[in-house]
């Protein structure tokens, strides 16, 4: 269920922005879409007031992510699939080779990603066996920057290990589970490693306190004092929270 508000006092024009509720929430975000889209979401039964100051809390993050996509002008073309065209993992950008091969298969080699397949190399093809080595690469990073987080400033305040799962999140980078299981968007692994570290010290910060409150960013630059540095390209997709 989704209910329209606009935010005003900020600008000529108010900012339109919709509120959809769900149960499986415990904490608020917003994301703010190329065609200047606002959408809070927000948990169940969480009272209007608040809701209403907590997107007042953030609106001139919202003004400068509405910015950003002005002056960026119309939203990336999307992509391809084809030789040449740049891809990313781990903030660089990879020129795509695509060779036919006796397997199918992706690897980074040369300063390209090469992709190879004994038939067809179509783009839904291409496509295909690039989202599976993405996730292949992010399965087994992850899991070493999670346990190299915890250890250098969690486990001290006695904070388990939390489980991990990698899979694909439309409007989020990551998120903790109030039993303290940790999710981690597959697409991380195109960002750069410090980005990564950012999103798995936000998220760990999220074992010692709720909400995203003064004392979780209190906590959040105690963990990592750079964080707001990389959180600026982060933004750059117009999610936060």
């Amino acid at each position: 269920m989704s209910d329209f508000f606009d935010l005003t006092g900020h600008g000529a024009e108010p900012i339109r922005y919709e509120v959809r509720a769900s149960s499986r929430r415990r904490t608020m975000s917003v994301e703010v879409h190329p065609d200047s889209r606002v959408v809070v979401r927000v948990p169940a039964r969480c009272a209007p007031h608040a809701v209403a100051a907590w997107v007042q809390s953030r609106a001139k993050w919202i003004e400068r992510q509405l910015e950003r996509f002005r002056r960026r002008g119309p939203a990336a073309p999307p992509y391809r699939y084809v030789n040449g065209e740049a891809h990313r993992y781990l903030g660089a950008r990879y020129p795509l080779l695509l060779v036919h091969g006796d397997t199918a298969g992706v690897e980074l080699t040369g300063g390209q990603i090469v992709v190879s397949s004994r038939g067809s190399l179509d783009p839904g093809k291409v496509n295909a066996l690039l989202r599976a080595w993405y996730f292949q690469r992010a399965v087994e990073l992850f899991p070493v920057i999670v346990k190299e987080r915890h250890a250098a400033f969690f486990e001290r305040r006695g904070h388990p290990l939390p489980a991990l799962a990698v899979k694909a999140m439309r409007r989020r980078w990551g998120s903790m589970s109030p039993r303290g299981r940790m999710c981690l968007n597959v697409d991380l692994v195109r960002a750069p490693r410090r980005c990564i570290d950012l999103v798995v010290t936000h998220e760990l910060c999220h074992l010692e306190q709720k909400y995203h409150d003064a004392a979780f960013y209190r906590l959040l630059t105690e963990a990592m004092p750079d964080w707001k540095e990389w959180r600026v390209l982060l933004q750059a997709g117009g999610i936060e929270g």
